[in-house]
Formats: C-alpha cells, sequence, structure tokens
C-alpha cells in the first residue's frame, strides 16, 4: 500500500505520468525472518525500539480492547466463512491472474481459505506467542504500558494471518495517461497517511483510517467498504468496536486470516479486493488501511469512478 501511496505522490507532484504500483511474496522460498533483521536477531535494536514480536502485540491489544478469545475465535470463522462464500461466487475472479505452467493451470484461486473452520477447531489450539515473550519485554510492558502488564496469550494459527505467497500489481496514473493508454480510471486515489503509533501496539492501521477520515473530512459511514488488515483477530474485532460500523461494510469478502498475508503484497491485493466490491456494490468511497510491526501504519481512501 505504500508502494501505491509513493506512486499516487509522484503522480500528483507531475515528476511521472504513469506508476505500476505493488508488490511480490515468496515466503515458500525465502521464509519470514531468514534476512534475519536485527528486530529479531539483535535484542539490544529491538529493546531501544521498543519493539515486540507482532503476536505479543496482539496480545496486548487483545487485553487494550477487553476482547476474549471466543471474540477471536469467531472473528477467525467469520472470515474464512466469507472469503469461502466469495470464493464460491467468484467474487474474487475480475482481479485474479492465474498461474499458468506449459499452458496447463497449477493455481487459479487462494488455497488458504478453510470452509470447515469453526469455533470448535479453533478452540483446540495452543497460543503461539508466549515463547516470544522473554523476562526483558515484560519488563518493557510494565514500564511503558502498566495497565497492560497482565495479559493473556490468546491468539494461535488459527485467528492469525496466514502467511502466503502472492503478488498483485495496480497501475496509477494521471487524466492524460489513462487518454494515453486508451483505458478509464477505475477510481480516483482521494488521500493516503502514513504513522507510528505506539511501537509496542498494532494500533498503527486504526489510527492512521481515523486521522486520514478526519483530514478528507470524510466518515465511516461514508464508506461503502472497508479493508481492514486483519494483523491478528484482535486488531479487527478492535476496530469494530470503536468504530461501530456495519459487518456489511467491514472486510464483507473475509481478510488474510483466510485468504492469506503475502506480506509484500498485500496491500496491493486488499486494493484489488477494494476495488472489485465497490464495483460488485456500485458504491462510492472505499477505506483500506493496514497495521505492521512497529506501530507502524498506512490508509488510503478511494472514490469509485
Amino acid at each position: 500500500l505504500d508502494a501505491i501511496s509513493i506512486a499516487a505522490s509522484k503522480v500528483h507532484s507531475a515528476s511521472q505520468q504513469v506508476i505500476v504500483a505493488g508488490g511480490v511474496e515468496s515466503v515458500s522460498r525465502v521464509p519470514m525472518f531468514s534476512d534475519e533483521g536485527s528486530w529479531f536477531s539483535q535484542p539490544h535494536v529491538s529493546e531501544q525500539s521498543k519493539f515486540l514480536h507482532m503476536g505479543v502485540s496482539a496480545d496486548l491489544m487483545a487485553e487494550l480492547g477487553n476482547i476474549n478469545r471466543t471474540q477471536l475465535d469467531a472473528y477467525a470463522v467469520r472470515s474464512h466463512q466469507l472469503a469461502n462464500k466469495a470464493q464460491q461466487e467468484h467474487r474474487f475472479q475480475s482481479s485474479m491472474v492465474p498461474v499458468s505452467l506449459k499452458d496447463e493451470t497449477i493455481l487459479a484461486h487462494d488455497e488458504l481459505i478453510r470452509e470447515n473452520t469453526s469455533l470448535e477447531t479453533l478452540a483446540a489450539l495452543e497460543p503461539s506467542f508466549g515463547p516470544f515473550l522473554a523476562k526483558k519485554h515484560k519488563d518493557m510492558i510494565a514500564s511503558e504500558l502498566p495497565t497492560l502488564a497482565e495479559f493473556q496469550h490468546v491468539h494461535h494459527v488459527g485467528n492469525s494471518p496466514s502467511l502466503a505467497d502472492g503478488a498483485a500489481l495496480v497501475v496509477v496514473g494521471n487524466e492524460a495517461a489513462t487518454q494515453k493508454l486508451n483505458k478509464p480510471p477505475i477510481a480516483k486515489i482521494i488521500g493516503t497517511l502514513s504513522i507510528a503509533e505506539h511501537p509496542m501496539l498494532l494500533l498503527g492501521g486504526q489510527v492512521a483510517a481515523e486521522k486520514l477520515l478526519k483530514n478528507c473530512h470524510l466518515t465511516f459511514e461514508d464508506m461503502d467498504v472497508i479493508e481492514f488488515y486483519e494483523a491478528y483477530a484482535a486488531t479487527a474485532v478492535k476496530a469494530m468496536q470503536d468504530w461501530q460500523v456495519s459487518e456489511e461494510t467491514f472486510n464483507p469478502n473475509g481478510g488474510v486470516i483466510a485468504t492469506g498475508h503475502a506480506l509484500g503484497a498485500t496491500g496491493a491485493m486488499m486494493m484489488c479486493s477494494l476495488l472489485d466490491e465497490l464495483a460488485y456494490r456500485n458504491g462510492k468511497y472505499g477505506l483500506i488501511t493496514l497495521s505492521g510491526g512497529g506501530g507502524v501504519g498506512t490508509a488510503m481512501i478511494i472514490e469509485k469512478l
């Protein structure tokens, strides 16, 4: 999503007329953490920057929002059910590019969606992120966030984003580019905003969305579709509670808990889903927002043309 935001800024400044923006990820070939990034491999860096593993941050978010394990699992079930329904109805089809090998289609749909996911199957899963919480992290939380010093580990592989391979691109251009390419624009980028919130929490996407709407003189009620990155179930549940938005507009086709988080590609993939859903509903405004480790977040508002 940041790539799309940078492309929009370049086009808006007239330094470029048309840019292809997005991302690609192959965690099956280059697994997460294989680069031994300093946040995870050099303790003094994480300590000085007050960084926690994202799963631990998500558990803190559940405590912050007074959200229990059953609520989180119910949200994960919702994500799979909606994604399965959307896939069965071919709702993703207009943006999906099948993968072919020697004229044979070898991949034509998301493979992570589990239609049989239930509260019972998720209840049997053990919490995942306790091993990532060392004593120094507990001390850091007690010092920085004393009201959250006591919390439960409530996230597991079933209510966390599933890592996946994926790629997505969108074309960002000005009016001259659309005429030159003879391609009518699908939507207009109304505004975009990137922020950094508290480094121990996954609040960036929520706060970025709230600030961006205010900057653009719009409200959540104006949004026909909201694509919210499911950075663990707690972030989505908390946003829905705080914003009091309709379930019909909030991740109506599920999210990355079901369809998969392709890391560097996810923002552009969500943009494609948002564009498709706005077209399907004949809606006007759409909001997309993502949270990241270390408290970062990016949001974007688009208007369907």
